[in-house]
């Protein structure tokens, strides 16, 4: 019987882990067809036993209603439908999940920790070119584009540079509150939030904003008289970072086609506009301001949005609220935003007593609407997945959610 039971725990952590690997990271290899398949069968099969009426399904039914009515019937566009379709479908599918006990949140938070050093391990093998892989990213999927900085950014398993630092960065959230609930091992810890933060800066300048938010969230959450590894961790993370760009200007500062010269000037790219032309900015920051924050001109559009995906609209734009205005209209950005922070108010009542579950779940939230202010995050991608699904264990628990079983042993803080 027992053993009966540890077979089929791990056949479910085995077909979670490739649902969760589908959902995270199918996009890089073509697979969103495959995981929606997938999705849909797993709902069938479990068929959402045992609703309650609440606030998030009754937005979660408006908000649906409104793509369906406005973008499919009216329009006959399709795009929002089936990728709002993909949202509901797995904050459902992970409620049911949670109701039934099929799967556990200790056992998606390992399994998302897992498929996250996943791509951290990928990350550090594109940025070393081990088997060729960055070559290979550069000659197929990233062909002519960002030829400037072909040899500095990484996109690991992520479909583009700055998702993958943003996700890298939510991973050193993962890897405090790890450490945060077992006290202990505190070298492993520094040398990986190390890790992470190098390679957040070989992807992104955006992670690195996110990086930021991560320590200040645990700032606040921590006491500074009893935990004082993340200041150490923070101020063992800028002098690294100001050794290594005095070493890198002082060697390769004079050969502007040096690879660790490109990622010099890509990380302190103000500080280096700032010597040359006497200004501080970042380019990257002024052509966002300047080509991707508009509004449509038509009015029906810009209330009630014309149903268009980005890359079919006149005017493309990378920010992820002015890609709902121009799908959806201000009226959907605003149901959308009332419907995930609803969702995620609900989510920490549910928490209020696991403190540093509530700090990781507060963060991958933020983490996800600040993002959205430089890409469409919001929309589609692993960061959002992570935020519903968790959302949707936590709702599963029922109307008051205590102190999960971590799979990390916990040590008594009164010994």
């Amino acid at each position: 019987m027992i053993s009966t039971i540890k077979k089929s725990v791990i056949y479910a952590d085995l077909y979670f882990g490739f649902f969760l690997f589908l959902m995270m990271f199918g996009g890089l290899f073509k697979l969103d067809k495959l995981f929606l398949i997938i999705l849909l069968a797993t709902c069938i099969l479990l068929c959402f036993r045992g609703k309650k009426t609440n606030v998030v399904l009754m937005l979660e039914i408006i908000l649906f209603a409104y793509i369906l009515l406005w973008t499919v019937v009216l329009l006959n566009q399709k795009y929002y439908f089936i990728l709002f379709l993909r949202i509901f479908l797995l904050f459902e599918l992970f409620q049911d999940l949670s109701r039934q006990n099929i799967l556990k949140l200790e056992q998606f938070l390992t399994i998302i920790y897992l498929l996250l050093g996943l791509n951290l391990l990928f990350s550090f093998a594109e940025y070393i070119n081990l088997f060729g892989i960055r070559d290979y990213f550069y000659n197929t999927i990233f062909s002519g584009i960002l030829n400037r900085l072909i040899t500095v950014r990484i996109n690991g398993l992520n479909t583009g540079f700055d998702l993958n630092g943003i996700i890298i960065a939510v991973m050193s959230a993962f890897t405090i509150y790890y450490y945060s609930i077992q006290k202990g091992k505190r070298g492993i810890t520094y040398g990986l939030i190390l890790i992470q933060l190098f390679l957040i800066c070989s992807s992104s300048r955006t992670g690195v904003l996110v990086f930021g938010i991560v320590l200040l969230f645990h700032f606040k959450a921590e006491r500074w008289s009893k935990n004082k590894m993340l200041f150490r961790i923070l101020v063992i993370g800028v002098a690294a970072l100001g050794i290594i760009s005095i070493v890198l200007y002082m060697l390769f500062g004079t050969n502007t086609n040096s690879a660790l010269t490109q990622l010099y000037n890509f990380i302190f790219e103000g500080f280096v506009n700032l010597k040359k032309t006497g200004n501080f900015y970042y380019a990257s920051v002024n052509d966002m301001l300047k080509n991707h924050y508009f509004l449509p001109q038509n009015l029906i559009t810009l209330i009630l949005g014309n149903g268009l995906m980005n890359a079919s609209q006149v005017r493309f734009t990378d920010v992820g609220y002015i890609q709902i205005i121009f799908g959806l209209g201000i009226m959907g950005l605003f149901l959308v935003s009332v419907f995930y922070f609803c969702m995620y108010i609900g989510g920490r009542k549910r928490l209020k007593e696991e403190y540093h579950l509530k700090q990781l779940y507060t963060i991958i939230f933020f983490s996800v609407f600040l993002s959205s202010f430089k890409g469409g995050y919001i929309l589609e991608s692993n960061l959002i997945y992570i935020f519903v699904t968790f959302s949707g264990l936590i709702y599963g628990r029922g109307p008051v959610y205590g102190k999960i079983e971590c799979l990390i042993p916990v040590e008594d803080e009164n010994k």
